[in-house]
C-alpha cells in the first residue's frame, strides 16, 4: 500500500504555546497536512488541510474572523489537495476531527465518501457563532451532504493496539486501522496504517510534534480555549509517549509536525519565515 504525505500550506504560532517550555516569542511554522494512501479498495485522504478559497470566505464574516486572527496562515489556491490531486480519483477521506485546518478541502471532493466519529459530527453539527468557533469549527465548511455521505462510527470493537485499546480496521485486512485519541477534539481519530515503506501512525492533533511526543511535553494550557479536554491531551500524550518509546520502528505523524523522517533528532520548530508568494490570512489555535 503506497503512502505519501501532502502539505496545504501552514500557520505561525509561537513555540511557547505548541510546546510547553518552548520559546516565547519565537514564530514557528505548523503544517497544515493530509495523507493519501493507495489502498486496494480505492484512493483514501487522511484529512484535507486548508483549501485557501473556501478557509477564508469561511471566515470572513463575524464571529468567525476572530479564528482567523489568532496565528497567520499562509496558503494558496495552488497547493489545496484538489490542485494537487484529481479529486475524482479520491474514493474515500477520514476526518480525524472537525477543526477548520483539517476540513478545509472537504467540498472539494464531491464523489468521495467520509468516514468519521459520530461522537465528533454530534459536537459540532448545528453549531453557529461563539458556539461553533469555541470548538475550531467553521461551518461553512462542512458539505450540506456530509452525514448522507458519511459512514459514522461510533465504538470501537476490533483488535486492540496498546495502550490506546480497541481499534476499528476500515477494511478487515489489517492495512488501515482507526484509533481514538481523545483530548484535543471530540472523536478525534488517528490512523494506524501498514504501508509499502513500513509503519506509519497519523496521530493527527494528538501532538503538534514528533519532539512533545518524544520527551511527554504538552501543549501550553492556553491551547485549551480550542480543545475538548485538556486532562484527557495530556494522557493521550503519555500513551504517545510510551508507544513511539516501546515500537521505534513506527514512524507518527502529527499533522503539524515539521520535523523531516530523514532527520527525526533535530528540534523541529525551528523558527522560519512565510513565502512571499503565498496568500496570508489568519488561522487559529483550533490546529
Amino acid at each position: 500500500m503506497r503512502f505519501e504525505m501532502l502539505t496545504t500550506g501552514y500557520c505561525l504560532a509561537d513555540e511557547s504555546h505548541v510546546l510547553r517550555g518552548g520559546r516565547r516569542g519565537v514564530s514557528v511554522q505548523c503544517l497544515a497536512r493530509a495523507a493519501l494512501f493507495e489502498h486496494p479498495q480505492g484512493r483514501i485522504l487522511f484529512d484535507t488541510g486548508y483549501a485557501a478559497t473556501h478557509l477564508f470566505a469561511a471566515g470572513a464574516r463575524f464571529p468567525y474572523k476572530l479564528y482567523l486572527r489568532a496565528t497567520p496562515v499562509f496558503t494558496s489556491p495552488e497547493e489545496s489537495l484538489a490542485a494537487q490531486l484529481d479529486p475524482q480519483s479520491i474514493d474515500t477521506i477520514i476526518v480525524s476531527h472537525f477543526h477548520a485546518d483539517h476540513i478545509a478541502g472537504l467540498k472539494d471532493f464531491p464523489h468521495a465518501r467520509f468516514i468519521a466519529s459520530a461522537e465528533g459530527l454530534r459536537e459540532v453539527q448545528g453549531r453557529r457563532g461563539f458556539g461553533a468557533l469555541k470548538r475550531a469549527f467553521l461551518p461553512e465548511l462542512l458539505p450540506t451532504d456530509f452525514a448522507e455521505r458519511a459512514t459514522l462510527l461510533e465504538r470501537f470493537t476490533g483488535p486492540e493496539l496498546a495502550p490506546f485499546g480497541p481499534t476499528h480496521d476500515l477494511f478487515g485486512d489489517g492495512l488501515l486501522r482507526l484509533v481514538h485519541l481523545p483530548g484535543h477534539a471530540r472523536g478525534q481519530l488517528g490512523l494506524f496504517a501498514k504501508t509499502s515503506t513500513g509503519t506509519v501512525f497519523l496521530v493527527a492533533d494528538a501532538a503538534y510534534c514528533r519532539q512533545a511526543i518524544r520527551e511527554n511535553r504538552p501543549p501550553h494550557p492556553i491551547t485549551n480555549l480550542f480543545t475538548d479536554n485538556g486532562t484527557a491531551v495530556r494522557e493521550t500524550l503519555a500513551k504517545l509517549h510510551t508507544f513511539a518509546a516501546a515500537h521505534p520502528e513506527v514512524l507518527l505523524y502529527p499533522t503539524h509536525c515539521t520535523e523531516t523522517d530523514e532527520d527525526t533528532t533535530i528540534h523541529p520548530l525551528a523558527p522560519s519565515f512565510p513565502s512571499e508568494e503565498r496568500t496570508s490570512g489568519r488561522g487559529g489555535l483550533g490546529r
